[in-house]
This record gives C-alpha cells, structure tokens and sequence, in this order.
C-alpha cells in the first residue's frame, strides 16, 4: 500500500539536495517517489526545476506537462513551464503558459516581465510595454522591468524614454 508520508518525504529530501546543487541525487529522488506515485504533482514540478537548473529543457517541459496534467490550475508549473519555453525560444508557448499564470495570479510581476520579454521576442512591442508597466504599476522599484522597458523602448527607436527607463533601472540596481 502507498505511504503518502514516505512520498512526501522522497520529494522533500530531493528538494534539499536540489538547494545544495546535488541535482543527480535529487533527481533521482522525484524519480522514486513518482515510482511510488505518478500522481503526485509536486514532485513532477520539482523534478523540472532540477531539470532546468541543468538546462535540460525539453525534459524539464514534459516534468513541467504533467504536473499540470494532474493540476491544470499549478501556478508555480505554469509560470516555470513559460519560462523553459522561453529558454527554447518557443514564444508563442510561453505566451500561453504565462497568460494562464496570469489568470490564476494577475498580479505576479515575474510573470508580467516574462510575458513582456515573449512579447518582446514575437517583435509585438507595444503589447510588451503594457506588460511592462502592468509589472511597474504593481512594483515600481523592479529594475528588471525598467531595464527590459528600456530595450523594447530602444528596439522602437524611442532612444529618449529608453534612457529613462535605463536610468530608472541602474538608480534601483
């Protein structure tokens, strides 16, 4: 019979090695305790994090994939999984994933400045900016989103509001 407890404490005990870059062992951890129970979202989400600590995207895409199979609603699985589809330059996909994050939690400023910097990527400027300052109006002391303002700013030839947004972003660095 499944042990829940035992379970539990595969997927934690692969989380600590995780957070001391002992990636192969916490791999191996998720492993087991997905053996045990493939249902179990949470270990599928942390197994792609690892995988993608170690650049190992596509499979950290299908970790990430079926974690939300189990938990269509996994905000932490759908914002990871926009961002490995981001690293594999598959911006319309992260687009997806972040506009699903967003529906969960619309006010996340990671997600903003993610869903901007795809927007960014698909050459769709001005939807990038209202991320942008979506993401400021929420935090204005986010240099990330000053700083990626600026080079969307930059891209369109808007040289003077791009140095603006540049200094706003080295003021708060």
């Amino acid at each position: 019979e499944l042990d829940p407890y035992y379970v539990s404490v595969l997927n934690n005990k692969g989380n600590a090695l995780s957070n001391i870059g002992r990636c192969k062992e916490a791999i191996e951890c998720y492993d087991k305790a997905l053996k045990l129970d493939p249902k179990y979202a949470d270990a599928w989400y942390n197994k792609g994090n690892v995988l993608s600590t170690e650049r190992r995207y596509d499979e950290a895409l299908q970790s990430y994939n079926k974690a939300l199979e189990l938990d269509p609603k996994y905000f932490y699985a759908l914002r990871n999984k926009g961002q490995v589809c981001y690293y594999l330059s598959r911006y319309n996909e992260a687009l997806q994933s972040y506009n699903k994050a967003l529906e969960l939690d619309p006010k996340d400023v990671s997600v903003l400045n993610n869903k901007g910097n795809a927007l960014s990527n698909l050459g769709r400027y001005k939807e990038a900016i209202e991320c942008y300052d979506k993401a400021l109006k929420l935090d204005p002391k986010d240099a990330d989103a000053w700083y990626h303002k600026g080079n969307v700013l930059s891209n369109e030839s808007r040289y003077n509001e791009a140095l603006q947004s540049y200094n706003k972003a080295l003021e708060l660095d």
